[in-house]
């Protein structure tokens, strides 16, 4: 039975999209409603009687969560069968802790490397190889297990047997070992086919090749399984990392199946002028008209005329401007090209505007390693449980006592309630961060009586927490419990990001600095000759993000390490031109 009687409101298109019984390629422009379409196919075919799953890929763990809130929004729970998330956590769940006995790799021990112990191996690799980051460098694999990195192959293939040598996988390694266990063990594929009703891919244009593959394999054992593709070809700035856009043919041939395209082509997001002037980075040509009205003052300049020592005060004066004509802090995004810039950049905006809320780069104090239990308890143990996070708490819950089961083989007979009782009774008195943590998860552990299976690693996550606390001391974070709960509580101010950072998001008004050669697009790009594709798709992105005012800064005074200055985008200089 279809759930038309919770669908949120639709415009024809959307309406037509979600209802439609074929396997649907929907390609979306910008602020057209993509996530709302996807949110609501899901809630369509949802049937809280059928015991097969409705699985939704995305991206970003940011995306699930949106779309998470979403769906809790309209239904008030995450039902058992609607599984949303990214790709390395679907391999994770439903091959890799399932059937790693499948694999010769994982059928003894080993680990999952987190975010900063892979950092720890790579940087000692790039000093190494006298490399200064490792941004745009292609850590994924082909079908056939080989990297796909060219420039570097010697640096990435150096990290792969360092990871080998101890044991430990990564992200990129976790697609490979479920390709290889579905290409191998069709029974398995068979076994997943079975009970998925509704494969959904957000981001498509960002898909890597490897990740269609494992779709595909699951999909070819049962074709009555539902198809939904969304994305925008034009947004595609993951391709120097592996993202392949595929057409409605080539996605034909991988599926072995037919496709209908539908087009969502009305942007609710930006005035017509925004959307003229972004239609300039297009690399695949639509017709984009505005669908709003209530924008009346739009705005668009492209600044050069300011070196980076006056970065700061420019942005300070712009933000002045704009709150004056009402604007609040959270309709206004500022935009770097990589992270490495926002720390220092915030922390000086913040002392020029000391009565605004930001909400700057999340200096995240846990060890990154959001896979692991012991980051999610932890996530539990510093949040302040209530009525308005409760689905959001038991749903992280539902998926540590899944993890216990299958990664560790620990089954309790506590349900979510009743074991997130546990966790919050399990809290420590203390108001060290790293010592509340410590001993709040031993107290739990002490309770399920697996002690001895948690302490190293607790010990680790630990000794690990109290070096990234230190590591942010210069931007005020302390080893405090309020002030790790601060860091995880939903923000709110002017938001600081990268491009890729606010990807599907919106904002009143976007100002980006550092669009010069060599940021956007990156060097590798120039190296790989994919600069000006590159550099269009970011630009693009960049714009879209932007309602009503957008300000572009490319700032001079910036140096490579030979001391050559970086010089303004060329795609923008090209657009200065031509009268902007």
């Amino acid at each position: 039975m279809k759930n038309k009687k919770i669908l949120q409101k639709l415009n024809d298109k959307q309406f037509d999209a979600i209802t439609t019984e074929d396997n649907i390629l929907l390609v979306a422009i910008p602020g057209s409603g993509k996530t709302r379409a996807l949110t609501n196919k899901i809630l369509y075919e949802f049937d809280e009687n059928d015991v097969r799953n409705i699985v939704a890929i995305t991206y970003t763990n940011r995306g699930a969560d949106e779309m998470h809130d979403r769906i809790l929004k309209q239904l008030g729970f995450i039902p058992d069968n609607i599984w949303i998330g990214t790709i390395h956590k679907f391999c994770l769940e439903f091959v890799i802790r399932k059937y790693s006995r499948f694999s010769e790799l994982l059928s003894k021990p080993f680990s999952i490397i987190g975010e900063d112990d892979s950092k720890k191996i790579k940087d000692k690799l790039l000093d190494k190889y006298n490399l200064e980051n490792d941004y745009n460098i292609d850590y994924t694999f082909d079908i056939f297990g080989q990297i796909k990195e060219t420039k570097y192959k010697e640096y990435v293939n150096d990290y792969y047997r360092e990871l080998l040598k101890n044991r430990m996988i990564d992200f990129n390694y976790i697609l490979y070992e479920a390709y290889k266990i579905l290409k191998e063990n069709e029974l398995i594929a068979k076994q997943l086919s079975h009970i998925i009703s509704l494969l959904c891919i957000d981001e498509y244009q960002d898909t890597q090749e490897l990740q269609y593959q494992i779709l595909s394999l699951i999909y070819k054992q049962r074709k009555d399984i539902k198809l939904f593709i969304v994305g925008d070809p034009n947004q595609a700035i993951y391709t120097s990392l592996g993202g392949v856009v595929k057409s409605k043919e080539e996605l034909e041939v991988l599926f072995s199946t037919k496709f209908i395209e539908k087009n969502l082509d009305c942007c609710y997001r930006s005035h017509q002028d925004i959307i003229d002037f972004y239609s300039n980075f297009c690399l695949e040509n639509f017709d984009m008209k505005s669908g709003i009205t209530k924008y009346n003052n739009p705005q668009i300049e492209i600044i050069t005329n300011i070196t980076k020592n006056d970065l700061v005060s420019k942005i300070k004066e712009i933000i002045l401007d704009l709150k004056k004509v009402g604007i609040p802090d959270n309709e206004i995004c500022i935009l770097a090209p990589q992270w490495t810039f926002l720390y220092e950049f915030s922390n000086q905006l913040r002392k020029e505007l000391p009565n605004l809320k930001f909400d700057a780069p999340n200096i995240l104090p846990l060890k990154k390693d959001e896979e692991s239990i012991i980051y999610k308890i932890s996530k539990i143990l510093l949040t302040k449980y209530s009525f308005a996070n409760k689905s959001r708490v038991l749903f992280i819950v539902k998926e540590i006592k899944k993890q216990l089961s299958d990664e560790f083989c620990i089954n309790i007979s506590y349900d979510n309630f009743e074991l997130l009782k546990i966790i919050l009774e399990c809290r420590s008195k203390e108001s060290k961060a790293t010592d509340y943590l410590r001993e709040s998860l031993t107290n739990f552990f002490i309770k399920l009586n697996v002690l001895d299976v948690f302490n190293e690693k607790i010990h680790d996550f630990i000794l690990n927490t109290e070096l990234r606390i230190e590591l942010y001391k210069r931007f005020g974070l302390e080893d405090d419990k309020l002030s790790l709960e601060r860091t995880l509580r939903s923000r709110e101010g002017i938001v600081i990001s990268t491009a890729h950072g606010v990807k599907g998001e919106e904002y009143q008004a976007v100002i980006a600095f550092g669009i010069l050669e060599g940021y956007i697009p990156h060097w590798n790009s120039i190296y790989k000759k994919t600069a000006r594709e590159d550099s269009k798709r970011l630009l693009f992105v960049i714009s879209s993000r932007a309602k009503e005012k957008l300000f572009l800064i490319a700032e001079k005074g910036r140096t490579t390490k030979k001391g050559d200055e970086y010089l303004i985008n060329e795609d923008l200089k090209e657009l200065l031109e031509m009268g902007y």
